[in-house]
């Protein structure tokens, strides 16, 4: 399964963050201004290229004077699939060409 974000139902959520940010009429740069970050911290999330985590959310939203809870149920009626977590294979050394993968979680300490 791809990484969440590059898949899954995060272009739906880059989609309603950039109709949030247009219709306040803000630019990549003042948005990131009133957050307290620079341009790049919202181009790289309006391309996809970075996630963003719930208190982040929660102030992109309240910078757009936007309602968090609304836009999330934007997000929410566009994915027509179950949302799912899916477990990565945790990369554990290489033998010759090939890496050796596990599905069990590393115990702290145990390497």
């Amino acid at each position: 399964m791809p990484k969440t974000i590059f898949g899954g139902g995060h272009p739906y959520l880059v989609e309603v963050f950039v109709e949030a940010r247009k219709a306040d009429c803000l630019t990549h740069a003042q948005l990131a201004q009133l957050v307290d970050k620079d341009q790049t911290f919202v181009s790289l999330i309006e391309r996809g290229q970075r996630r963003v985590d719930v208190l982040e959310f929660l102030a992109l939203a309240n910078a757009m004077k936007a309602n968090p809870v609304a836009l999330m149920e934007k997000v929410c009626s566009r994915i027509t699939y179950p949302v799912t977590i899916q477990h990565r294979p945790i990369r554990r050394g290489r033998i010759g060409p090939f890496r050796v993968l596990t599905w069990l979680p590393l115990k702290r300490g145990l390497r």
